[in-house]
Formats: structure tokens, sequence, C-alpha cells
């Protein structure tokens, strides 16, 4: 019974002998086959790399000009609409309907989110430097039906619902020393 088990072991040994050489020479075939394309010049062999998927190729995204002028300013009047009281206690909910907002509505109430979350005090945020900051985030997304600023607006205000209902709020991220 010993004898067999050690003729057992000194098989798996042969075996994994074999299989590290066999390990060696692939590495070789590898090493010397990236060696002769390195050596080899694609564009003379007629040889095109073709993208392995089709990507669309987007134009490079602009600040419009209404936005490169406001921040240009001292002071910020961008948006002046403000959240009223019932905006601001639907906000705290999953059922919010952000479909019926504009956006310089939903940036008016993502500042009010960082503000209410205390997000803006916590980490001594400059509100002039927030408003700009969220105006740079709602102009530099695409306007396409699904990936676009509504959306950004959507899964932020989900986001804060949860938030809110879960009184996660009351936690203070520098306090727990997690930030």
């Amino acid at each position: 019974m010993e004898h067999q088990e050690h003729q057992e072991q000194q098989d798996m040994e042969g075996m994994k002998v074999v299989e590290i050489e066999k390990c060696r020479n692939d590495i070789k075939k590898l090493r010397e086959e990236m060696a002769s394309r390195h050596n080899s010049n694609f564009l003379e062999d007629n040889k095109k790399l073709t993208p392995r998927r089709d990507v669309p190729s987007y134009p490079k995204y602009m600040l419009s000009q209404q936005t490169i002028d406001a921040l240009k300013k001292p002071y910020f009047d961008v948006w002046l609409w403000e959240a009223n009281e019932e905006t601001v206690e639907a906000l705290r909910f999953p059922t919010f309907d952000a479909w019926q907002w504009e956006p310089k509505e939903m940036l008016s109430c993502l500042e009010h989110m960082y503000h209410d979350l205390g997000l803006v005090k916590d980490f001594n945020i400059n509100p002039i430097t927030l408003k700009r900051w969220l105006l740079c985030i709602h102009d530099n997304y695409r306007n396409n039906a699904f990936h676009n600023f509504r959306h950004c607006f959507c899964v932020t205000q989900m986001m804060y619902s949860m938030i809110c209902l879960c009184s996660l709020q009351v936690i203070s991220f520098i306090k727990m020393r997690l930030l």
C-alpha cells in the first residue's frame, strides 16, 4: 500500500515536471514570436490593425459660451431658481419625478443636496466652486438617449434619497475618519 502511494506521488511529480517543461517551451515560443513581430514593420507587411469593435467617434466636447462667460464672473448667477420646501421634501424620496425639471432646476436641486448632506461644510467647499463644478458636469454630458445629465441627476437624487431614508446623513464621514 505504501509502495503504491509512493509510486503515485512519483508519477504526479513527473507529470508536474512535464507540465512545467511544456510551459517553458510555450513561453519560449511566445517570446520568439513577439521578438519577430517587434522586428517587422506592420506597414511594410501590408497588415492593417483593425479595431476589435465598432466604436463611434464623437467630436471633442466644448463648454458652451454661456458657461465660459459664467465661469469668468466673480459672482455666480447662472441659475436663479431655488428649490421650495415642497421640492426639498420630495427630493428626499425615491418617488421624486425628475422628468418635470429643467436643467437649471436640477442644478439647484443638486446644489441643495450637497449643502443638505453637510458636504460643503465638512469639506470646506467654496459654494461658488461647487456651482462651477456642477455646471461643468452639466455642460460636459453628451446629449444622448440615456447617459446624459438627467440620468446623472436621477442617480444622484436616488443616492440622496437612500441616504435620507436610512438616516445616514447623521453620520459624519470626517468624524468617522473614513475620508
